[in-house]
């Protein structure tokens, strides 16, 4: 399994969602501020979604990363403490 790849996809697709739900974010307060009640429950809707899949994104960013730590052969020293 390749999980280098699929950390990097993640790591990619978290960053769009975060630009993502920072604009849709500002969009919100602006449109709220200007009175356009529907264009700001539009991009309320789409900073909810896209805060949703940032969440589902980064629990399986963490999955990947422990699958990864745990597939890893490097085993430690026997001579090295803790």
């Amino acid at each position: 399994m390749k999980l280098r790849a699929w950390i990097l996809r993640s790591l990619g697709t978290g960053a769009i969602l975060l630009v993502v739900l920072i604009v849709s974010g500002s969009l919100w307060g602006v449109l709220s501020a200007l009175g356009d009640d529907a264009g700001a429950e539009v991009m309320q809707g789409v900073a909810l979604v896209a805060l949703v899949c940032w969440i589902l994104n980064f629990v399986t960013l963490v999955v990947l990363l422990a699958v990864a730590l745990l597939s890893s052969n490097e085993r430690p020293d026997p001579d090295e403490k803790n």
